[in-house]
Parts: structure tokens; C-alpha cells; sequence
């Protein structure tokens, strides 16, 4: 996928706001409104890509991951987590150099605590785009909705993200078959997620 040269650095200041977990200055610089064409809806799910992997990778205590092409990064630092980013938003899941015949699965898909109120912020963005129902690697964005938090609040802009799904598809703006989607790592539905 070609990029001209400022939509990469948007997409780069983007990531670094999301990796501050700077949720002011993101709604400032992306989602106030107007500037919603400031970004593409690739990044804003690659975004969210790399905060799954980030948390799986948390969880299991992993510093230090191998990308394509012998890349060794560390995810405790900034560098680290933006070249994980660029890896995503290039190969997705791919992304990571596996041995042959083997596969990459994370497993049941969770959200760290310190992420969430970020995913919250850029599934806002999704919501409002009926046609996106799952990420680049086939991650349900339902899911994601129900595992971050079904509500996002910031100053007195308040709004509940799994309500507005909902109604999207009762109101035939969105399909009901996005919430049928099954996650690509745990095979889990929508309803599996809500009952976990």
C-alpha cells in the first residue's frame, strides 16, 4: 500500500498519541469535528491491531519480538511499539517471523487496563463508519468494543459504543452479520465475549 509522505506522518503522530495514550490532544488533533479526514480508517485499525498484540504480549511477559526480516524490537519502548505499528499496518498478523508450518494465535483476545479507554477512542471512529465490522487480521470490532469498555467518556462527550452498534443494525445502517463475526484467534462470537 502507497503512502505519500504526509499521510505517513500523520499516521506516525497518530500512533505516537495513541502510544501516549494522550486521549485530549488525540481528540483535538483527530477526532474533533472536521478532522476526521486527517486520518484513514486503515491506520485507525492498525492502531487497534497493535494494542491486542501489545496487551497479548503484556500478559505473557514478552520484552522482545521478532518481526519479518530479523527485526528484533522491544516493546517496552516507544521505538519499539511504532515499528510493531508499521509492521501491522504493513503486514497485519504476518507481521511476526514464525518458524515454518507454524501460525501466529494469540488466543482469547484481551485488552490491558491501561489501553482501554484508547481503544475506546478509536472505536469511536469505527462505529461511525457502518461498513467497518472487523480489523485488518479479521478481529471482530464488536468484540473489541465489549473487551475495552462499552462506553467512552471524554469532558462531557459521552457515548455508549456497543448502543450505537446495536441500533445501527436495527436502524439498517449496519449489517447484523457484524456481530455475527467469529474472532479469527479464539473462534469466539460476539455473545462468547459478552458472557466471558
Amino acid at each position: 500500500m502507497y503512502m505519500d509522505r504526509e499521510n505517513v506522518d500523520r499516521s506516525n503522530e497518530l500512533w505516537k498519541l495513541v502510544d501516549q495514550r494522550d486521549d485530549i490532544q488525540l481528540h483535538n488533533e483527530y477526532f474533533r469535528p472536521g478532522g476526521e479526514s486527517f486520518i484513514s480508517t486503515a491506520a485507525i485499525k492498525s492502531c487497534l491491531q497493535t494494542i491486542i498484540y501489545l496487551s497479548y504480549f503484556e500478559d505473557v511477559g514478552h520484552k522482545y519480538i521478532l518481526l519479518q526480516g530479523q527485526r528484533l524490537i522491544n516493546i517496552k519502548r516507544p521505538s519499539g511499539r511504532a515499528s510493531l505499528f508499521w509492521a501491522v499496518f504493513a503486514a497485519g498478523s504476518n507481521c511476526f517471523l514464525l518458524n515454518e508450518n507454524e501460525s501466529f494465535n494469540i488466543g482469547e483476545v484481551n485488552i490491558q487496563e491501561h489501553w482501554k479507554k484508547t481503544c475506546r477512542r478509536l472505536l469511536e471512529y469505527l462505529v461511525d463508519q457502518t461498513d467497518e465490522d472487523q480489523l485488518q487480521d479479521g478481529t471482530p470490532i464488536i468484540n473489541l468494543i465489549l473487551l475495552s469498555g462499552k462506553k467512552y467518556e471524554l469532558g462531557h462527550n459521552f457515548r455508549n459504543l456497543f448502543g450505537e452498534f446495536i441500533d445501527q443494525i436495527g436502524q439498517e445502517r449496519r449489517s447484523k452479520t457484524h456481530v455475527q463475526l467469529i474472532c479469527p484467534y479464539s473462534e469466539e462470537t460476539s455473545i462468547d465475549v459478552a458472557i466471558r
